[in-house]
């Protein structure tokens, strides 16, 4: 690997991982499904004016947007609202991949051998050792089994991008994820501003928007070019 290509892939692990803190950060001064919402109307208005839309049916779009986007970050935001660790919830995400090859495993007719269940076995013991320690502090179950389901949203996201490649590839086309991400997030603000009005007034939303604090402003540009766009 060039040493370019090393620091981009570091630099994208470290601004990711310090997603999970900016989103409890965030979450002090903002709703969760507002938090969501402005986090995609960020990420649409600095990049879908300048990237095409890519080669996949609006169909996968919106099925990638409902999962990875409406899904994950529903249950995830509302999970770190209601008493799961930033740390912990970034650890327990990561039962992801778990989902995702059961998930090929059945659809796609992937096999799965002994070395690779061997892995798995490994890898779970690690994710459970790593995130298992709350230091004495009770986890809410709610939110720890709402984090779980976050991980498996996301895995489905993996399954849709799965079938929008193959159909992408059917029509001798490069399926783009940059564009993918961008205009899939075209969708999303919408349903998840419907989604805040379950949960809080048209007024307290509007009081939240109207009186952003510099640092909740800050959570929301993070959470959108950082974690998002980048």
């Amino acid at each position: 690997m060039k040493p370019r290509d090393l620091f981009m892939a570091l630099l994208i692990v470290t601004i990711w991982g310090a997603n999970f803190t900016v989103i409890k950060l965030g979450l002090a001064d903002i709703p969760p499904m507002l938090l969501a919402g402005l986090r995609y109307v960020f990420a649409t208005l600095t990049a879908i004016f300048f990237i095409k839309r890519p080669k996949t049916s609006w169909k996968y779009l919106a099925m990638y947007g409902l999962t990875v986007g409406i899904g994950q970050f529903s249950c995830l935001f509302y999970a770190l609202k209601i008493g799961m660790p930033a740390g912990i919830a970034s650890i327990v995400l990561q039962a992801q991949p778990f989902f995702t090859v059961i998930f090929s495993a059945f659809l796609f007719k992937e096999s799965l051998y002994r070395l690779q269940i061997l892995g798995f076995a490994i890898a779970f013991t690690g994710l459970y050792l790593i995130g298992g320690d709350t230091s004495g502090v009770p986890l809410p179950l709610a939110s720890f089994l709402l984090t779980i389901l976050a991980a498996c949203f996301w895995s489905i996201s993996n399954i849709v991008i799965r079938y929008s490649a193959i159909e992408a590839t059917q029509k001798q086309e490069k399926l783009d994820m940059l564009a993918v991400v961008i205009w899939s997030s075209l969708l999303l603000p919408v349903p998840f501003f419907l989604l805040a009005l379950l949960f809080n007034s048209p007024q307290e939303l509007l009081s939240v928007v109207t009186n952003l604090k510099p640092s909740s402003l800050a959570a929301v540009l993070y959470l959108a070019l950082g974690a998002t766009v980048f």
